[in-house]
């Protein structure tokens, strides 16, 4: 299964981030997740 995502964030500076993402699961025969990778990249709004 893949997911693709996108989110904003503040961090404790107050600065304003844009992130854009994909998750890929593989689950097992027993419908547990097996492997979990992610690839994301931050970039701040300004």
């Amino acid at each position: 299964m893949a997911v693709r995502y996108e989110l904003e964030s503040v961090d404790a500076n107050e600065r304003s981030f844009k992130t854009y993402g994909v998750q890929v699961f593989q689950f097992n025969d027993d419908r547990l997740i097996e492997m979990n990778y992610t690839s994301f990249n931050d970039q701040e709004l300004i």
